[in-house]
């Protein structure tokens, strides 16, 4: 017999995350909020996050509830939502799992990765591959169901849940067969590329859709991690935005992500590096999403002041907001430097709106800081 799990809460104050949905709710509108909305981490205390474990519901939930408690004590004047993310030890691979992907755990960290590829000639293998999921019984849909049912009763569904990581149907296809294989199979079979991200997005739709079932309603179920106020969608982490041309990304890639988008709400864009020329143009295609990352990672060592107002321009015209830190790199003898965002950029980063901070970190005197620019810059 399982042993059951204690009970979680959050402690922070209602109002404040009223206030902070009102606030993402007027910025997705494109209209200019009291102030800058500003979600900033002090420095974690104490020891370090535990090695992630599968099995171990219960080290993880205890860890994200105090890191999320943590995130309030350490800054409750910045804005606040409580939520929590159940997915970290599964990563990536979940999804590639419910196709029958051979899944390891890292003796390191503990981190779920796919192990081979299901499909090593497109040809040969997509017709075995299965037409639909079923999340009850396939891969790691079972002890994802666990996980997230005992969360809910141990927080008495009063804290809302990230499931897990659904990445792209790009990203998906790309545990399956291969980035290169895939690249190539897009000029040489295009079609059965368009037939395997069509499997891979009815997957991530079946295992959303499991997710919002096991959590008891699509309320607890935390789709966007980044707007959070009613009606802000779905995140998708389109990583690969930034490797693909333009080109092959709009034939491919766009096409599934707005089906996803309009399945289940237009939310956030995320994407990491490398970024070669070009990315933006993918980027804005996704017309009516509601924001995209400024963060430091979105432009690695190129990410200068003037890219970053570029930025705020060209995703304003499209009527997106951009979230993350307004730092930037400058070039001292050859190396890039991180350079604190000033005063003016802050300034012309918020002006007209469509400015959230998030995912900062620093000491107390710095949040304050910006909280009072954020606040001043619109009065």
């Amino acid at each position: 017999m399982e042993r059951a799990m204690q009970k979680y809460t959050l402690r922070y104050d209602a109002g404040r995350v009223r206030e902070t949905n009102q606030r993402l709710q007027l910025v997705a509108q494109g209209k200019i909020p009291d102030r800058v909305p500003i979600f900033y981490n002090v420095p974690r205390q104490g020891p370090p996050p535990p090695k992630y474990d599968l099995f171990d519901d219960e080290q993880d939930l205890a860890y994200w509830v105090g890191a999320r408690q943590q995130q309030w004590d350490g800054f409750p004047e910045g804005d606040f939502y409580p939520w929590i993310w159940a997915g970290t030890p599964f990563s990536q691979a979940i999804m590639a799992s419910l196709f029958g992907a051979k899944i390891t755990v890292s003796a390191s960290n503990g981190l779920a990765n796919v192990e081979g590829r299901l499909i090593r000639d497109l040809e040969k293998d997509l017709p075995r591959l299965p037409r639909r999921i079923d999340p009850e019984t396939d891969g790691m849909g079972p002890r994802l169901k666990r996980r997230l049912q005992a969360w809910v009763a141990a927080t008495d569904g009063k804290i809302p849940i990230m499931p897990f990581d659904w990445q792209t149907p790009y990203g998906l296809a790309g545990m399956l067969m291969g980035d290169a294989e895939l690249m190539v199979a897009m000029y040489e079979t295009p079609e059965l590329v368009r037939e395997l991200f069509d499997r891979a997005t009815q997957a991530i739709i079946d295992l959303i859709a499991a997710s919002q079932r096991w959590l008891g309603g699509p309320e607890l179920c935390l789709l966007n991690n980044h707007m959070f106020h009613p009606g802000s969608g779905l995140i998708l982490h389109d990583d690969y935005i930034s490797v693909l041309s333009p080109i092959l990304h709009a034939k491919f890639c766009h096409p599934v992500n707005m089906r996803l988008f309009q399945k289940f709400g237009l939310g956030h864009l995320h994407t990491c590096g490398p970024v070669f020329p070009g990315y933006m143009d993918a980027i804005l295609r996704h017309r009516g999403v509601l924001s995209i990352d400024i963060s430091r990672y979105l432009r690695g060592m190129t990410h200068t002041r003037e890219d970053m107002l570029e930025l705020k321009r060209q995703a304003r015209a499209a009527g997106m907001a951009i979230m993350g830190s307004p730092d930037y790199y400058s070039e001292e003898q050859g190396k890039p430097k991180l350079v604190p965002a000033d005063r003016e950029l802050f300034e012309q980063l918020a002006a007209g709106g469509g400015l959230v901070l998030c995912f900062m970190g620093g000491p107390r005197e710095r949040g304050l800081e910006l909280l009072r620019w954020g606040t001043d810059c619109y009065r």
